[in-house]
């Protein structure tokens, strides 16, 4: 391979006398270090200076320096580091120092031939391409024994270009050691130099370096003694190996990039085996560095229709080990300020909105794209882009989907988004005529949009490139994403067959389950979407314009439902109430919907009923988890999958006939009223908007929200009370509702009225006239006097505060701060602003800084909590380990600790007396157990010591989704000396245990399973062997095994 030649240096002439520096690092190398020097003092051709650097030895290395140094002044320059500062900053420091124009270095337990460098310095001359001058090398072992030579008889010496073997380790046949003792040139170790970031082979980072530019050249002799020996560097810092040649291998890998494949898979898998062998010795596993040792992946380029699938299948990529995606993207928007181009110096760059820009910048953008990169694009099919794709040895990976659904996401996108060219045009228009524009193109705002159909042809041509392969999105977005498994990890593989990249199935399947859900333009629902979407004004502009590229694309079959299947507004049966007419109410319960409802259904054209519930059930049909029932769901979920499967329109025959059981239901309860609109407040339809939207696509939808800490607030005061294992039946209300609905105000857009609770009680006759006017209907002020029309007819709403006053009124909306005030509730209150964070807060409309400070500023005078009052608390919201961990400065604050983390009793009546009486503490740990813990209780509460008072019990809840802790509440109710704590997240059975053992007063503690049973006087008879016995620590019993859960023996 060519290199690029040096010129014009000052170290290129051929003077009899270079200046060559020599460098001799010592440490504790007294044994050797004489002999070293000497071999220096001896060379043929002599050095210009010798710079010694003492690394602080310990031994007397030093007093041999000084010797030296003061026998030759001037040439000899010794120094001394302070204190010990390690090889790599021992030669930082003494590099510093050189002032010859070649440098050669030496460890002080090694020597040389006379001839060294004067060989190497005859051979640079030689070669003056060369920088580096290296000599063969006999290792000795600590008594100078010959073990072998780097380069043995017969072996060709490695010269000229030699990164790869350098890069690889392999330079030498018998030995993972490169050259060493190397003279060079010092303006080129300077252009290099060694990088202290990596650590103990910083040496080995420079030699990759300099010889991915210079070639090296070889002495022709063997001039270097190298010793290996216990006290020699590389064995004192074994253990830091590994660690420094993951820094060097991550570093330089983009160096292979222009190499060829045969060279790269050479490197990497060397470099592979070198990494696993150091690993192995330094006691670490090597994995997360083997993925990035794969082999080169050619640069992939993602290409499709906009709204097509590319961000999938680049999530798909990037979720692949190694890969990596580029941050360039080939589209309208990356090229909208480009100037354009004309005639043969042009491709064109955008499909829905193409953009002819210059040839040579789309080349370059294309060659910048390295191996094991990802790019995404929206290019149109031409000779030119073609050829320059060839050229730049990408491969592309074409993206097809169903070109319905496109104009649908298509039409959606471009409302959502602030930013694209033509948003501003597409909030102006109705949803219609939105997937109209999508369907034909238009020209608006200097931007001319293509038409659907112009956008397939431009694609089409790519299927005959042979550096294409077809991903289809609906075969890619598996089960999680409306589709199917198996075509899931189909299409997965052969994406890995395409690219060469090898992966094994668990990796294979860790892609799928992390595939679904992380892109911003994909939601469940959207395959066959359009279905629901398009009247039969834009079927027949469908047809017109892309029909005939259906087949083409792939989609023969759901060309015939194109001509053949009723759409929506033509379907859906006529005794249904219609999508106009429902208004869906949803919020975090406690948030004063009630209130909201009784306002808005005192309307004339406006009817409701408490609490309908009745689209929650069905709807939950279409996820695939979140339901506990007697049955199995997950079966139920299969056979729902096998049948709709069979229905002629799949999935959207049972949308359909959801939206016809809800219309008629709907009807049914609002015909007899004359009124117009059916409003259904349902608090807990945040979990089901989307799908909600989904069968009812024009229905109206509110979302009010309220202040979260006054809604959890009103959760504790109205159904918790202090009982606080309630708490976990409104987790999800607390939790998860916030992010839900700000989810679903965001997808659903201008489609999205929100309601302020606290603007809504302090201005109601503004906030009302505003919705009024969303839902177009009249202003009608006397609804405000909602205490004057008769209430929903149904159990379910607020009980309490919409009964206290006969309109919105704002006087207890700073009510949530009194009910905030015990210790428990403001902990938990700080917990949860913490949990929902600044920015969800925020987007609900909240000042968190000021939340943050009225809670602040609440009366703290009140005794800290016990960890076993905050666990209590904590417990019922479920939270896992690293959500606890957030957490920890909070319950500091709140909790005293006493120099320990135990938990207390739970008995408060207990005394200290009682405490010190317990000769032993029995610890039961429990977690799905619910068949067996009343067993374990009653075997421990029949014992002979718990009877004469000196056992206790201790039961810990590793947070089990059973209901261990309502039995263990009826026997503390019964029986004494049973304390029971619930961990806020799953612990093992030796955590657990652990956590036992620090509550514990007993003298000695013991371990009851809670599928064991125990003789009456089994504790009782360990407890008297061990008092019995004080110099033993454990005592222990034979057992009986039964097959038979809880059976009992004598």
């Amino acid at each position: 391979m060519a290199k690029k030649k040096r010129s014009n240096s000052a170290t290129r002439k051929t003077e009899r006398q270079p200046k060559i520096s020599v460098l001799i690092f010592s440490y504790n190398f007294e044994k050797y270090l004489e002999e070293c020097i000497e071999s220096i003092l001896a060379q043929t051709l002599r050095p210009y200076e010798i710079i010694i650097s003492d690394d602080h030895s310990q031994d007397g290395s030093w007093d041999i320096i000084q010797r030296y140094a003061k026998k030759y002044p001037g040439w000899i320059k010794a120094f001394r580091q302070e204190k010990n500062m390690g090889n790599v900053y021992n030669g930082i420091s003494a590099r510093a120092r050189v002032t010859g124009d070649l440098q050669s270095e030496i460890d002080g337990d090694d020597k040389w031939m006379p001839e060294k460098l004067e060989a190497e310095w005859l051979a640079l001359q030689k070669n003056p391409d060369a920088r580096i001058a290296y000599s063969n090398v006999v290792l000795l072992d600590q008594h100078g024994k010959v073990i072998r030579k780097y380069i043995e008889d017969g072996d060709e010496a490695p010269q000229g270009d030699v990164f790869v073997r350098v890069f690889a380790k392999r330079f030498f046949r018998n030995t993972v050691s490169l050259f060493r003792n190397e003279l060079i040139y010092r303006d080129t170790y300077l252009e290099f130099q060694r990088d202290p970031k990596i650590g103990i082979l910083a040496d080995w980072d420079l030699k990759i370096r300099v010889t991915a530019k210079y070639p090296v050249v070889y002495s022709g002799k063997t001039l270097v003694v190298y010793r290996d020996h216990p006290g020699g560097i590389h064995h004192l810092h074994r253990q830091n190996i590994f660690e420094s040649s993951s820094r060097v291998v991550r570093k330089n890998l983009p160096l292979l990039k222009s190499r060829t494949a045969e060279e790269k898979r050479f490197v990497l898998e060397n470099l592979r085996q070198l990494l696993e062998r150091q690993a192995a010795l330094s006691g670490v596993n090597p994995d997360q560095i083997n993925s990035e040792l794969r082999a080169p992946v050619p640069p992939v380029l993602v290409n499709s229709l906009p709204k097509a699938g590319t961000n999938l299948v680049v999530k798909a990529l990037r979720l692949m080990p190694g890969l990596q995606e580029s941050q360039l993207h080939l589209g309208h928007s990356t090229v909208k300020q480009t100037e354009v181009a004309k005639g043969r110096d042009a491709v064109t760059v955008g499909i829905d909105m193409p953009r002819p820009v210059k040839k040579r910048l789309v080349a370059q953008a294309l060659g910048a794209v390295s191996d094991n990169h990802i790019i995404s694009a929206h290019l149109p099919w031409s000779k030119n882009l073609a050829a320059l794709i060839r050229k730049s040895g990408l491969k592309m990976l074409l993206v097809l989907r169903d070109p319905r659904d496109v104009v649908v996401s298509h039409a959606r996108y471009i409302a959502d988004t602030p930013d694209h060219p033509l948003h501003k045009h597409y909030i102006r228009l109705t949803p219609d005529e939105r997937i109209m524009t999508s369907i034909t193109g238009c020209e608006a705002d200097g931007i001319r949009l293509e038409s659907i159909g112009r956008r397939c042809a431009s694609i089409l041509p790519w299927l005959k490139e042979p550096f294409v392969r077809v991903v289809r999105f609906e075969d890619l977005v598996g089960p999680q994403g409306g589709g199917e498994e198996e075509k899931q990890k189909h299409t997965l593989k052969q994406i890995l067959e395409f690219i060469a990249l090898p992966m094994n199935d668990d990796e294979l399947q860790n892609v799928a389950d992390r595939l679904f859900g992380g892109t911003g333009t994909f939601r469940k629902g959207q395959i066959g979407a359009w279905k629901n979407e398009f009247n039969e004004q834009h079927l027949r502009a469908f047809i017109k314009s892309a029909g005939k590229y259906l087949n083409q694309m792939g989609y023969a079959e759901e060309e015939k439902i194109t001509k053949n299947l009723p759409v929506q507004g033509t379907a859906t049966a006529q005794k249904s109430i219609q999508d106009e007419n429902l208004i869906f109410l949803i919020s975090q319960p406690r948030s004063g919907s009630t209130l909201l409802q009784r306002v808005l259904g005192g309307h004339s054209q406006i009817h409701t009923t408490a609490e309908p519930w009745i689209m929650l059930h069905p709807l939950y049909a279409l996820k695939k988890q979140g339901v506990e029932s007697e049955f199995s769901f997950r079966d139920a979920v299969i056979g729902w999958e096998d049948f709709v499967s069979q229905l002629p329109a799949g999935e959207e025959d049972y949308i359909e006939a959801l939206r016809r059981m809800g219309g008629y239901l709907y009807r049914r309860v609002l015909e007899p009223t004359g009124k117009k609109f059916f409003l259904d407040k349902t608090p807990r339809y945040y979990f089901i908007i989307e799908e909600l939207k989904r069968v009812f696509p024009k229905a109206k939808f509110i979302f009010l929200l309220r202040n979260p800490l006054a809604v959890l607030a009103s959760v504790l005061e109205t159904w918790i009370k202090q009982d606080w294992p309630r708490l976990a039946l409104h987790r999800f209300d607390l939790l998860k509702a916030p992010q839900l609905l700000l989810n679903g105000i965001r997808s659903l857009n201008e489609q999205a009225l929100v309601v302020r609770y606290e603007d809504f009680v302090r201005h109601p006759e503004d906030r009302l006239k505003e919705i009024c006017d969303r839902l177009h209907i009249p202003f009608e002020k006397e609804i405000l006097r909602y205490g004057d029309f008769q209430a929903p007819v149904g159990r379910m709403g607020d009980p309490v505060g919409v009964q206290l006053y006969r309109a919105p009124s704002a006087e207890r909306l700073d009510k949530w701060t009194e009910r905030l005030q015990s210790a428990e509730r403001r902990l938990l209150a700080e917990v949860y602003l913490q949990f929902l964070g600044r920015e969800t807060v925020s987007a609900m409309g909240y000042d968190y800084d000021r939340l943050q400070n009225k809670l602040s500023l609440m009366r703290s005078d009140e005794p800290r909590l016990t960890e076993e009052q905050v666990v209590q608390v904590m417990a019922p919201l479920g939270f896992d380990r690293d959500t606890l961990t957030r957490f920890e400065p909070l319950f500091r604050k709140y909790v005293a600790l006493s120099g320990q983390t135990s938990a207390p009793a739970t008995h408060s009546g207990e005394s200290d007396q009682q405490r010190n009486n317990y000769l032993v503490s029995a610890v039961v740990s429990t977690y799905n157990s619910e068949d067996f813990i009343a067993g374990c209780l009653e075997s421990l509460v029949n014992q002979t010591l718990y009877r004469k008072g000196q056992l206790e019990i201790i039961v810990i809840d590793s947070n089990s989704p059973q209901n261990e802790g309502e039995i263990v509440r009826r026997f503390q109710q019964k029986y004494d000396h049973i304390k029971y704590v619930r961990t806020p997240q799953r612990e093992t059975v030796y955590e657990a245990w652990n956590r036992g053992i620090r509550m514990a007063s007993g003298k000695y503690v013991t371990n009851a399973n809670t599928d064991d049973r125990l003789r009456a006087d089994a504790i009782e008879t360990l407890a008297n062997l061990l008092e019995e016995n004080p110099d033993k620590a454990i005592a222990y019993g034979n057992s009986l095994v039964t097959t038979k859960p809880n059976e009992t023996f004598e």
